[in-house]
């Protein structure tokens, strides 16, 4: 797996990964809305609705990723800000609200991060 931040043939920066089935594949940053930790593996969500599964953890996946363009939210998911659109505080929790896709609960331990660095 490898970060790209300026690939030549595509807009913007990548992450180069290996997927099963098609090999490696350059994927625009712009195109993971989440990636979702699972005891060692990582779920790639993609804008489209396609899911991939990764073999590295999320933290591995989160020291490739620019922080500017992701945000750790819980310790099972890591969100493209670009997609999130609010956080909603509800009796059970708070949740992140995505322009694509479901809510995604925020851990009480990272709520004040969360909230300082999307309401600056």
């Amino acid at each position: 797996m490898k970060f790209d931040p300026n690939h030549p043939s595509i807009k913007g920066p990548c992450l180069r990964v290996y997927i099963h089935k098609s090999g490696r594949e350059w994927i625009p940053i712009a195109d993971i809305l989440s990636l979702e930790g699972e005891k060692g593996y990582t779920w790639l969500n993609w804008t489209h609705g396609r899911r991939v599964s990764l073999p590295y953890s999320l933290k591995q996946i989160q020291h490739l990723l620019p922080a500017t363009h992701f945000l750790r939210v819980h310790r099972h998911y890591l969100l493209n800000r670009q997609f999130i659109e609010r956080i909603n505080h509800e009796v059970d929790g708070s949740y992140v609200s995505m322009t694509i896709g479901p809510k995604i609960p925020i851990s009480r331990r990272r709520l004040p991060f969360v909230e300082q660095e999307l309401n600056p």
